[in-house]
């Protein structure tokens, strides 16, 4: 759960952790600002709230096909047969809940509407915008000891707030956020038998505790193994492809070994991974030279050298960073069983497909529209011109 004290934190964490593939709820939608934010990000989103005037004016301001809202209690989450009421056909569960139920909310009211999102949705991910919350977050933190009070010095809280955010920086909070969906993942998973490996001292805040160029040292995956004690040479790096540029996108494990790609494999551009992928997994597949295979719910399968290498040493481990400096570790035919579980079961992506031709022909669009639009009107333009200057010509040489 992400916990934040201001609305606009609360809109910045829907570019943050939405991924088009999420099916999202928002708890206390209102007047439906951020419900139709989220909507433009996520697959579908559904807003609920107990004030139906509020829905009303929802309803009137805000039109998607893939928005809805309803009027519902979200104490009766877990009490009620709620998923005949909002879910959208053919979707089974929320993946993500927002909840904005009042900034400064009392915890005791709040605490229920907690429980009920974790026993009747159990999304993947949960972010409440609540002040009290915040607070009791931050007492936590220095060792305080709660006591329901709000009383708390803003300059002071926003201090400590800064380190908060500050410590391990951009690479520090990406390690976080992506962990805790790797964590996510393994509980859905009981039948992925792998080990954790998380190496101690921790390699990432250990580097951000040096010194900036320390830190810069851990951009790369293979800097990162090496601190850690891990085995370079028997790490599977996963990259977002398509085969041929045409079939569904995919996260392709490479063997051992292997830097990049090769055919029939070929990467995805930019374009159509920032599309993909939340912020989270764009920024570490970007900056930090890693992609997570199993929590951001892309089809993963094989490349064929990785087959090959896995046939020949199944009983031999092999490493692959979920998140930065920390990894999960399988045999060769664990890993098989895995990718094939998740094949069978279509556990990765419910049947969701992303069209991986129509993401290149907007590109190639935006690039015609900026480059060879601007031609056109020139030339046309000159045309006119000439025209216009032979017509004058003609018509004085008659004279």
């Amino acid at each position: 759960m992400v916990c934040v004290p201001t609305t606009q934190e609360y809109r910045q964490l829907a570019n943050i952790h939405v991924k088009p593939t999420d099916n999202v709820l928002e708890v206390g939608s209102a007047h439906g600002k951020t419900t139709n934010l989220l909507a433009t990000i996520a697959k579908n989103v559904v807003g609920i709230d107990c004030d139906r005037k509020m829905l009303a004016a929802s309803v009137a301001t805000y039109d998607r096909p893939n928005m809805s809202f309803h009027y519902f209690n979200a104490l009766e989450l877990n009490t009620t047969d709620w998923k005949g009421q909002l879910l959208p056909n053919g979707i089974d569960t929320f993946s993500v809940v927002f909840i904005d139920c009042g900034g400064t909310i009392p915890m005791y009211m709040l605490a229920p509407i907690l429980k009920a999102i974790k026993e009747g949705v159990r999304p993947r991910l949960i972010v409440c915008k609540s002040l009290n919350l915040h607070k009791l977050q931050v007492q936590l933190h220095e060792g305080q000891t709660f006591n329901g009070s709000t009383q708390m010095q803003q300059s002071k809280m926003g201090k400590v707030t800064s380190m908060l955010h500050a410590k391990g920086g951009a690479l520090g909070r990406c390690q976080h956020r992506l962990w805790e969906r790797v964590e996510h993942w393994l509980v859905k998973q009981p039948n992925a038998h792998c080990r954790v490996v998380r190496p101690t001292p921790n390699v990432v805040r250990s580097a951000t505790n040096i010194s900036k160029e320390e830190t810069s040292k851990m951009k790369s995956w293979r800097a990162r193994a090496l601190a850690a004690n891990m085995n370079a040479d028997l790490m599977v790096r996963c990259f977002l492809c398509s085969k041929d540029g045409k079939e569904e996108n995919k996260v392709v494990m490479l063997a051992p070994g292997d830097p990049f790609p090769t055919a029939p494999w070929l990467k995805c551009n930019s374009t159509i991974v920032r599309k993909l992928l939340s912020r989270d997994d764009y920024f570490a597949y970007s900056k930090f030279q890693m992609l997570s295979p199993f929590s951001h719910g892309m089809p993963v399968v094989l490349a064929s050298s990785c087959i090959e290498y896995l046939t020949k040493n199944t009983n031999h481990q092999v490493f692959i960073e979920c998140s930065p400096g920390y990894y999960l570790t399988f045999t060769g035919q664990e890993l098989f069983a895995l990718v094939h579980e998740l094949k069978t079961n279509d556990v990765a992506r419910h049947g969701v497909e992303v069209d991986a031709a129509k993401c290149g022909e907007e590109s190639e669009q935006e690039i015609e529209t900026g480059i060879a639009g601007p031609s056109s009107s020139l030339f046309f333009g000159l045309g006119v011109v000439a025209a216009l200057l032979g017509s004058f010509l003609f018509s004085k040489s008659k004279r």
